[in-house]
């Protein structure tokens, strides 16, 4: 947060908020680069309505979708299902590798789902 300038922050809003000191924030120096390391379409973030919602705030701020890794030739994509269980995942991962590139990253949001499903053995 040091690094960030106090107009920027001030500009993605709620910049006095506690939640807002409390987000992890991706901070890059400003000569870092990843260039032939990464191309386009290579972080998937897949799972329930975690990714869903967390997709939607990023549409509605500064950064976009992309969270502001374009410059980086970073490009996410997210794949949010309401109410998406364990048993879904292969299912879906196996389509969008149909019709989509496979990505260098993939980061998977699951679980919470699943835990009303389980019987607690207690």
């Amino acid at each position: 947060m040091k690094n960030i300038p106090p107009n920027v922050i001030q500009s993605w809003g709620r910049w006095k908020s506690d939640a807002y000191r409390g987000y992890i924030r991706l901070v890059l120096p400003t000569n870092f680069t990843l260039t032939g390391v990464l191309s386009l379409s290579d972080i998937w973030i897949v799972g329930s309505s975690i990714v869903y919602w967390a997709q939607r705030r990023a549409l509605s701020r500064p950064v976009g979708r992309n969270l502001s890794l374009e410059k980086y030739d970073v490009q996410i994509r997210w794949c949010g299902i309401r109410g998406m269980k364990w048993s879904q995942l292969l299912t879906r991962i196996q389509r969008d590798l149909r019709n989509f590139p496979c990505p260098q990253y993939l980061v998977i949001q699951l679980g919470s789902n699943n835990l009303v499903s389980r019987a607690s053995g207690v």
